[in-house]
């Protein structure tokens, strides 16, 4: 994360997506979904006003897209991604997780704890 001079983080989470890929890099067919992932989610946010793009990788068997996010909006944005990604039938591969802030650990989203199961699913 870079550093904060001005504050501006402190009204922003980051909504992590990850995905399991081939192998340690993944394929290159997996890169180019990633992108196309990537620049679907992103412009979908901006549209809505509730993120954008962060960043994204590919390596140790997973790829991995994170998304700046309103920390007053995180749970809109989360809802427009999960769905987004329920209509692509990716979201049954996904891993996603929130981190509130640059402080804090991570917060799971998905897959949906035991506890959660019932009221998360799509």
């Amino acid at each position: 994360m870079p550093e904060d001079e001005d504050g501006l983080w402190d009204e922003l989470s980051f909504l992590w997506v990850e995905f399991p890929v081939t192998g340690h890099w993944g394929t290159v067919e997996e890169l180019w979904s990633r992108h196309e992932l990537e620049d679907l989610l992103d412009e979908l946010l901006r549209r809505h006003q509730l993120g954008a793009l962060s960043g994204g990788g590919q390596g140790f068997g997973k790829q991995d897209m994170s998304f700046a996010v309103p920390r007053d909006r995180w749970e809109t944005a989360w809802e427009l991604v999960r769905s987004k990604l329920a209509e692509l039938a990716l979201l049954g591969r996904a891993e996603v997780k929130i981190y509130l802030d640059t402080e804090g650990p991570s917060r799971k989203l998905w897959p949906p704890s035991p506890e959660h199961g019932a009221a998360q699913q799509p």
